[in-house]
């Protein structure tokens, strides 16, 4: 008997508060590195310059983007009904809980704490979604490939001192950042990223995968450490993160494949999926909220693990006041 289609996919809550929180902990350093790479010995030197890249932010913020993908495309894989109704939804819910968050942040002068230059690819994404959705379906792999070429294009017309960084092995102006082109250009840059995300949504993916082949806990450790790898070679070797990102994700597109395998077998944690409901939030205001918690609890090493605590708090309640009510009414506005 065939089944219908699921409107959510089982896990995915799940993958988005744990890059959610690995955004939060490369942006927020563990107060103990300060001491170990000011250490006498070089042990504990190289100890504490180890630490701070085992959080790669970008590479999570990558993720998003694939499973921004599905999420966009699964549920209209057989055409947008209500177009009207589409854009009113993807807008809405993403702008109202942004824009209360850019009132505190200017409020304060905290304006770079908050990271718009994603935000603004995916609501790049979401408006030309229903323009590109013919080809989505008719020519994907053609305007995938297209799209990633021109992606590298882009990368050598506005990454120039970051691509000869590279290739001389010495700083020319080295940059790193993967949104150094501006919000304009940046979305066009990781745009395929987000395809690979279309692309596991057009596909059947919630049938069985065969994991004999795949253990997913070797997968989970291959694409952490690699993720480690790729930002210490971003800041050591001039690997900018604007010429890795791309090329690691078709890597985290298979292993959020995987996980979306597992689920559909093995039922996600509750305490992670519950933390997925907010983890738009939590990626929104976590940078306010260590701002304000530490001028207001100070950043020992034992405070760390307190303002980390209120910083998930906070954006709990950040998300009941502002993100989930812009959701009722997104759906509600949506219907009309």
């Amino acid at each position: 008997m065939k089944q219908t289609p699921q409107k959510w996919i089982s896990g995915l809550d799940s993958l988005r508060f744990i890059l959610a929180l690995i955004v939060l902990l490369s942006h927020f350093e563990f107060p103990l590195n300060y001491y170990l790479r000011n250490h006498s010995a070089q042990f504990y030197r190289v100890l504490g310059m180890l630490i701070p890249n085992l959080f790669n932010g970008i590479s999570a913020v990558i993720a998003f983007f694939i499973i921004s993908g599905i999420v966009i495309h699964y549920p209209n894989r057989q055409g947008i009904k209500n177009l009207k109704g589409y854009y009113i939804r993807r807008f809405i819910r993403v702008l109202i809980p942004l824009f209360f968050a850019l009132i505190v942040a200017h409020y304060f002068g905290i304006m770079h704490l908050v990271p718009v230059w994603s935000i603004y690819c995916e609501l790049f994404y979401y408006f030309f979604y229903p323009i590109f959705f013919q080809l989505l379906q008719k020519r994907f792999w053609l305007f995938f490939w297209a799209s990633f070429s021109f992606s590298y294009g882009l990368i050598f017309l506005f990454a120039k001192s970051d691509i000869l960084s590279m290739i001389l092995q010495r700083d020319v102006g080295y940059v790193a950042g993967y949104w150094q082109a501006g919000p304009l250009i940046t979305w066009l840059i990781g745009l395929p990223c987000w395809l690979l995300g279309v692309a596991i949504a057009n596909g059947n993916f919630l049938e069985q995968i065969r994991m004999s082949k795949f253990n997913i806990w070797y997968v989970r450790i291959f694409i952490y450490s690699l993720s480690i790898i790729l930002n210490v070679i971003n800041f050591h070797l001039f690997v900018p993160f604007i010429f890795s990102m791309n090329l690691f994700a078709f890597v985290l597109a298979f292993w959020i494949k995987l996980e979306i395998a597992e689920s559909s077998k093995v039922k996600p944690n509750r305490l992670l999926e519950f933390g997925g409901k907010f983890s738009y939030s939590l990626y929104l205001i976590h940078g306010i909220a260590v701002f304000f918690l530490s001028k207001l609890l100070g950043t020992s090493s034992f405070i760390y693990f307190i303002v980390l605590f209120f910083t998930l708090l906070s954006a709990y309640v950040f998300y009941r006041i502002f993100e989930q009510p812009s959701h009722n009414l997104a759906r509600s506005l949506g219907k009309l």
